[in-house]
């Protein structure tokens, strides 16, 4: 509508004409001599002079392992923000171990022809580890559903893979104990193998501690993380005001 147009054009220029008084009344300020407290007072309100914020973010995912500045704190480039721990890693090495370990055990008891546990004692670990990878696959699905982030959902669903690579070496256990093993069946225990290696390589890689530092010489105007946070990839983590050359 006409009203509705002549709206769009009063607040444009409302704003227009309010940064030239800002303009006009910082360096009239300046002409007439007045107050350094007045001026940066009137500085304040129209964003004169003020520093561009620098924001350190996140290179990649993890957990806020401890946080090394507070606010008002003057850093240097380089200086030490804030450490991040992986977040995921360490569980899940400890579970792709255990894995590794029952996949080699396998293969050597399929090399020899012969189970070493007696049928109930695999019937009662199978029962065991179906439990294990329903309770996963259940985590993941209600993680999708409630919209958690990204590095939370991918670490349910390797904890879900595998629980389910350990159901198929149960699975396997069994047939070799009533001897219907079959070259799928090896094929399977020797996917379950590889899978456990990945994951030990991908939590070698990632277990290190990383280090978050300063970009500038600055002041730290905020932390924007505590300590045990978990955190994604670019996430903003501290705001600095950099010093002024």
């Amino acid at each position: 509508s006409a009203r509705w147009r002549s709206r769009r054009l009063v607040v444009p220029a409302a704003v227009a004409l309010l940064a030239v008084c800002g303009c006009v009344a910082v360096s009239g300020l300046a002409a007439v001599g007045v107050s350094d407290d007045l001026r940066s007072s009137v500085e304040d309100l129209f964003g004169v002079g003020e520093e561009e914020a620098v924001v350190v973010s996140a290179a990649r995912s993890g957990r806020v392992a401890s946080v090394l500045v507070a606010a008002g704190d003057d850093v240097d480039e380089g200086d030490e923000l804030l450490v991040l721990a992986p977040a995921a890693a360490p569980r899940l090495g400890s579970e792709a171990q255990r894995l590794l370990e029952e996949a080699w055990d396998l293969l050597d008891e399929i090399a020899a022809g012969k189970s070493n546990a007696s049928p109930e004692q695999l019937l009662a670990l199978r029962d065991s580890v179906q439990e294990d990878a329903a309770t996963a696959a259940s985590s993941l699905r209600e993680a999708r559903a409630e919209g958690l982030d990204e590095a939370q959902v991918d670490e349910l669903a390797v904890r879900a893979e595998l629980a389910q690579a350990r159901l198929r070496i149960a699975d396997v256990r069994l047939a070799l104990v009533d001897g219907s093993i079959s070259e799928d069946d090896v094929r399977a225990v020797e996917s379950a193998l590889q899978l456990a290696q990945d994951q030990l390589s991908a939590a070698g890689a990632e277990g290190e501690q990383f280090t978050v530092r300063a970009t500038v010489a600055a002041t730290v105007d905020e932390v924007l993380v505590d300590e045990d946070d978990r955190v994604i990839e670019g996430q903003a983590l501290v705001r600095l005001s950099p010093h002024e050359d």
